[in-house]
């Protein structure tokens, strides 16, 4: 191929010793080209021999200057040394042109609303305590049947949905105790006690 375009610009009169092309990325620096070889010495990758540009996430990039399509496939081995501004943590991704993302940094002693602390908590949770589940073991009154029963302190009992896990303590028509719990008895233990025995 080269015989050929050398063979054409020389009909023309533009042949001379070499012929410039420019990075994309660095447009002022010329690079003076005589032979395919060249490209690889002046130009690797696409490139310059100047360092590589800031990438678009804000990391800089610790290769020579490249094609942009590489950062793409390029793993970077060099960690990410920016720091998150909400909480000051470094980054624990390896720097691969990515943005960092929220703080993965675990965390202990996360105070919840309720007084309890939970530890290894990503710190990017721990900053919205108020949407954690705490899962100490506490003592909490049941509404209505006024069972006292052990159970996660994150758990709500006065929602419409929570049924209590305490044993049913009723007898069934056939004179068993019943196997239940009282969460899921209690609204059929009136048509139980009212049905006649057999």
């Amino acid at each position: 191929m080269w015989n050929a375009v050398v063979e054409m610009l020389q009909q023309k009169g533009s042949f001379g010793g070499a012929f410039r092309i420019c990075c994309p990325k660095h447009q002022d620096v010329l690079i003076m080209v005589k032979t395919p070889e060249n490209f690889e010495t002046y130009s690797p990758e696409g490139g310059c021999g100047l360092p590589c540009t800031r990438l678009s996430c804000g990391h800089t990039c610790d290769a020579k200057c490249h094609s942009e399509n590489m950062h793409a496939t390029y793993f970077y081995t060099k960690a990410c040394s920016r720091l998150n501004q909400t909480c000051g943590h470094s980054c624990q991704k390896p720097m691969r042109g990515e943005d960092c993302g929220p703080c993965r940094v675990l965390v202990d002693n996360v105070l919840l609303l309720c007084g309890h602390t939970l530890n290894q908590i990503e710190c990017h949770k721990s900053q919205r305590s108020n949407t954690l589940h705490c899962n100490a073991q506490v003592e909490k009154t049941v509404l209505g049947c006024r069972h006292l029963i052990q159970i996660e302190c994150g758990v709500n009992i006065a929602h419409k949905d929570f049924k209590c896990p305490t044993p049913c303590t009723e007898k069934l028509i056939c004179g068993h105790d019943c196997s239940g719990s009282c969460g899921k008895c209690k609204p059929t233990a009136a048509v139980r006690l009212s049905m006649p025995s057999a």
